[in-house]
């Protein structure tokens, strides 16, 4: 083990732990391990300051936004130019969410809510680059295919799984030319969507967040495949059968 005093380029064996707390005294400092990720260590005093110091500055932006008005969505675009793709009322939303997640995150003390919310309305930004797809995923589902059959290749065990259900005729067909085309990572994407807690990479935000299927209000949900292919779907919970929740794959 090694210790990197992050204010030089000097690194020294971590022999005398007197010394790391030295180092530790004047600023951060790295440890580097051969058998894990390296290590941080700071004062605890420094980083109870850095986070009321984080805290502070997340209130005084989500203060800031609000004070913006409807500005504040065009002030976020120059950061995150593909919030330009969202719809206006949608974009109201993203500053909404967005000075939300950073106060959480900052009161919290993780990232994770907010690094969330970007990486969902990003992807349900992408949704709306393609205004076909969008209005797509906007419409009532109302039909019942059947169910998704397993991919080729040995069939996964049924007990404790999820059973995913066609909802739309290009799912169908979707699904059949990614079997064909790619049948490990149709696999992959049986495994992740029917072992339960099956829970797709994004779910939609904003208009798209939810979907009328089959008479019921559900979460819409994206799953990334290669290539810029997608899954999405909807999870419901009243459609369980054997104690499995069932799928509706709304669409390719």
């Amino acid at each position: 083990m090694r210790v990197h005093d992050r204010r030089g380029a000097v690194e020294r064996p971590a022999t005398r732990p007197g010394g790391v707390a030295a180092l530790a005294d004047r600023g951060e400092v790295r440890v580097r391990r051969r058998d894990g990720v390296a290590l941080l260590l700071v004062r605890e005093d420094r980083a109870h300051a850095a986070a009321d110091g984080m805290l502070a500055a997340a209130r005084a932006l989500r203060t800031a936004m609000r004070r913006l008005g409807d500005a504040a969505p065009e002030a976020l675009t120059e950061e995150f130019p593909w919030a330009g793709r969202l719809p206006d009322h949608d974009r109201l939303r993203f500053a909404g969410d967005f000075g939300r997640a950073v106060q959480a995150s900052a009161e919290l003390g993780q990232w994770d809510p907010l690094a969330r919310a970007l990486v969902e309305w990003r992807a349900t930004a992408a949704v709306h680059a393609d205004s076909e797809l969008a209005d797509d995923l906007s419409r009532p589902v109302v039909d019942d295919l059947g169910p998704v059959p397993p991919p080729a290749g040995p069939a996964p065990a049924a007990e404790g799984r999820w059973e995913p259900r066609f909802a739309t005729s290009a799912a169908v067909t979707g699904w059949e030319e990614l079997d064909r085309a790619d049948a490990e990572q149709a696999a992959q994407a049986w495994a992740a969507l029917t072992a339960p807690p099956a829970h797709p990479r994004h779910r939609l935000r904003g208009a798209l967040a939810e979907r009328d299927v089959g008479g019921r209000t559900l979460h819409q949900w994206r799953y990334d495949l290669a290539a810029g292919a997608a899954i999405w779907c909807c999870p419901d919970a009243t459609g369980a059968s054997c104690g499995s929740w069932r799928w509706r794959r709304c669409g390719r």
